[in-house]
C-alpha cells in the first residue's frame, strides 16, 4: 500500500512538473513614458501607470499631441 501511494505521488509530481514546464511564460510588455497613441498605457514620471490622452499641442507643434495622465 505504501509503495502504491508513493508511486501515485511521484506520478502526480511528475505531471505537475511537466505541465509547469509546458506553460508559456507571461511577460508584460515594457510600458513607455512617451505617448504616441490615445488610450494606451504609459508610465507617469513618479512611477504609477497612466493612460495616454490627447491634449492641445504647444504653439507651432504638429498634432496630434498626447500626454500621460493619471488613471485616477
Amino acid at each position: 500500500m505504501l509503495a502504491q501511494t508513493r508511486m501515485v505521488l511521484f506520478a502526480l509530481a511528475s505531471c505537475m512538473l511537466a505541465l509547469a514546464a509546458a506553460c508559456p511564460k507571461f511577460e508584460s510588455p515594457a510600458v513607455s513614458t512617451q505617448c504616441t497613441k490615445q488610450f494606451t498605457k504609459c508610465k507617469l514620471p513618479d512611477g504609477p501607470l497612466g493612460v495616454c490622452a490627447e491634449v492641445n499641442c504647444a504653439k507651432g507643434e504638429a498634432g496630434p499631441c498626447f500626454k500621460c495622465m493619471s488613471q485616477h
